[in-house]
């Protein structure tokens, strides 16, 4: 039999093994990131999509229309679940960083000054 051992090209073993395509590279660095972060997998987080049936808890919008994110406790790192980006970002960080009061504050505010209706809040 011939020797070819001198035809093989080391520069293209790359061609002949498999490569993940760049979803599942995506797909995979997530699922371990939300692992090592928050401690949940993606079951867990599915889960909790249908939990939610699908809509951003605070909003009520679909999270399949819009960016979501994992909500978390930034202190505990701990998930308390789905929220869209928006609200993640407007309403949920203006609560962790100026706390409840400050929240309950700028609502009596913008009902004492006539922009917004106590109906409008679910209160009668």
């Amino acid at each position: 039999m011939p020797d070819v051992s001198h035809n093989f090209d080391p520069r293209l073993r790359w061609a002949t093994k498999p490569r993940a395509r760049p979803e599942d590279k995506a797909r995979v660095a997530w699922e371990a990131r939300i692992r090592r972060v928050y401690g949940i997998t993606a079951e867990d987080v599915a889960r909790q999509w249908d939990y939610q049936q699908g809509l951003c808890p605070i909003c009520t919008h679909a999270l399949a229309d819009k960016v979501w994110v994992i909500e978390h406790n930034h202190k505990t790192e701990s998930f308390r679940g789905l929220v869209c980006n928006w609200c993640n970002h407007r309403i949920l960080s203006m609560l962790e960083r100026g706390g409840i009061v400050r929240a309950v504050n700028a609502l009596d505010y913008l009902v004492r000054g006539g922009y917004v209706r106590r109906s409008d809040l679910g209160a009668d």
